[in-house]
């Protein structure tokens, strides 16, 4: 009886010092790596270049993207913040193809390199509560996807201000248990360009007519530009999410020629209802007024639809629509911009999927029409925390 008993404590003995080896050597990973390629054409019609094959003139656009998440030990081995601390940082670039085929049956095309999410992200001792310092999207409003892959949707900051990412500081917390504050303080768009540009890397000219490759670096200059936005609302993680934007900067306007320095001022709603991860529905209104330069002023109405719909065996359905309409003060001029988008796709994995998307957009005021029915194929490599 003792040798059993001395035995059944040697085996526990080293069963125990063998798993204190193996949680010991074991490192819980801080550092993750994902790369991601975007493959997106087909047919293609608009009242200017007629009907043509070819990848797509419109976002997502082809492109490769690499990012670099980091996160702190020691706040993840501690599980909570004394104070106030350094919790991540994120990098994130990629190179972006655009090509344009014109009616001539002239096919050239370009290369961007472009920085995307970097950023430092601080917590503090105060649960949901965090400061972010660097580039990244602004919060103005919410229109998550529950398939947010490079996914084929309307962007309506980028409509109304032409970018939807912005250099400043980011500030999130909650106000009570069911509403949350944030804020941001932003350059106005300052690296709303590419890092490099190759243009007329491909050229395609019946005619024998043809240029060099011709390489560009951004430049970057600032023009007294700024932004302030905020939201006050649910928080994510509600059923049903309501919320309130306000908005007010001076930035360079890419909606009017010459890209003009422009006072834009906002006030909006936005409204999100989820149903579990199988339906979303998002919808959002803003209007505001518009100040341009040369003395031109504007009455800016925004208003955007989105709805996904995943049917739980790999197929998932969305439709967007959004519409930007500024109005002059005399009612005489009119800028009107407005898209419709469906999306079909079919999900292999978390990194891989297929889908079939379908659009129309319109700017009524310079009477330019285009559709499509385009195929994209996005995958991607490695981990995401």
């Amino acid at each position: 009886m003792k040798k059993i008993i001395y035995t059944i404590i040697l085996l526990l003995s080293c069963s125990s010092i063998y798993a204190q080896k193996s949680i010991k050597h074991k490192e819980q990973q801080s550092k993750f790596y994902y790369g991601q390629l975007n493959l997106h054409g087909g047919l293609i019609n608009d009242n200017t270049n007629g009907q043509r094959w070819g990848l797509s003139t419109r976002s997502p656009k082809n492109q490769a993207v690499f990012q670099v998440v980091s996160i702190n030990k020691k706040t993840l081995q501690k599980g909570y913040i004394k104070k106030f601390a350094l919790t991540g940082w994120k990098f994130r670039m990629g190179f972006e193809y655009d090509n344009n085929k014109t009616i001539d049956n002239v096919t050239s095309g370009n290369v961007k390199f472009k920085l995307y999410d970097t950023f430092l992200k601080f917590g503090t001792k105060w649960d949901r509560t965090s400061l972010i310092i660097g580039n990244k999207s602004i919060p103005y409003g919410h229109n998550p996807k529950i398939d947010p892959a490079i996914s084929f949707m309307i962007n309506p900051i980028k409509m109304d201000l032409g970018f939807g990412q912005d250099l400043g500081v980011f500030f999130k917390t909650p106000m009570t248990n069911n509403l949350d504050f944030e804020i941001s303080i932003t350059s106005g768009g300052v690296l709303n360009k590419p890092v490099l540009v190759c243009n007329n890397l491909i050229i395609n000219d019946e005619n024998g007519l043809g240029s060099k490759p011709d390489f560009n670096f951004g430049k970057y200059e600032y023009n007294d530009t700024w932004l302030i936005t905020s939201r006050i609302g649910s928080p994510s993680f509600n059923k049903n999410e309501f919320g309130a934007i306000f908005l007010s900067g001076k930035i360079l306007s890419t909606v009017f020629d010459g890209k003009p320095l422009t006072q834009v001022n906002r006030i909006g709603i936005d409204w999100v209802f989820k149903q579990n991860e199988r339906f979303k529905l998002v919808n959002q209104a803003i209007i505001g007024k518009t100040s341009v330069v040369d003395g031109k002023e504007y009455f800016s109405k925004n208003i955007v639809n989105n709805l996904d719909y995943y049917t739980g065996n790999h197929f998932m359905l969305s439709l967007s629509h959004s519409m930007n309409i500024l109005t002059g003060s005399r009612h005489i001029e009119k800028l009107k911009n407005y898209s419709l988008a469906g999306s079909l796709t079919y999900i292999f994995s978390p990194h891989t999927r297929l889908r079939l998307n379908t659009f129309y957009t319109a700017i009524t005021d310079r009477e330019e029409y285009q559709s499509g029915v385009l195929l994209q194929f996005v995958t991607g490599i490695g981990k995401r925390p």
